[in-house]
């Protein structure tokens, strides 16, 4: 598959959210793999990127390189493009070592992301029950089902 019309937008660091109320798949992955949130991200764009999560898009998505859109807005930061995958599988994340975004920016678009992959509900939910995550700062809210876990034998 190619790069859709709501890929195409994100390039331009815009989330089209007209595109998905008209029907374009959130999630849609090209040919590599790359969905607009991963391009978002890439981009540095937190208001962007809330918007796609909203909006339903899933950043635990990995392209054909295994990389998540946590790791595309981390590899940008960097100053390495994966659209352009310029080597980005050999970069080290250091915090200190890396601010080729707005700072600010990056702050909340990792935030976003981090919490979008990896919920923490605050108890042990009971199986059977649903937890409500919100995630701070994005107003985003995910109800995720428990199940039970099999007892380790």
């Amino acid at each position: 598959m190619g790069d859709t019309a709501l890929m195409a937008s994100a390039i331009t660091g815009a989330f089209d959210e007209d595109l998905v109320k008209a029907g374009a798949n959130v999630n849609a992955q090209n040919s590599a793999g790359v969905t607009a949130l991963m391009i978002l991200a890439a981009k540095g764009e937190a208001d962007e990127i809330r918007d796609a999560l909203k909006a339903g898009a899933n950043a635990s998505l990995r392209d054909t390189k295994g990389r998540t859109a946590l790791d595309y807005l981390r590899l940008a930061n960097c100053g390495k493009s994966p659209i352009r995958d310029e080597g980005s599988m050999g970069v080290t994340y250091g915090k200190g070592k890396c601010r080729a975004l707005d700072a600010e920016d990056f702050t909340q678009a990792e935030k976003l992301l981090r919490a979008a992959v990896l919920p923490i509900p605050a108890k042990k939910p009971e199986a059977g029950s649903t937890e409500t995550v919100d995630l701070k700062n994005g107003n985003v809210h995910l109800t995720i089902p428990v199940v039970a876990s099999k007892p380790k034998q």
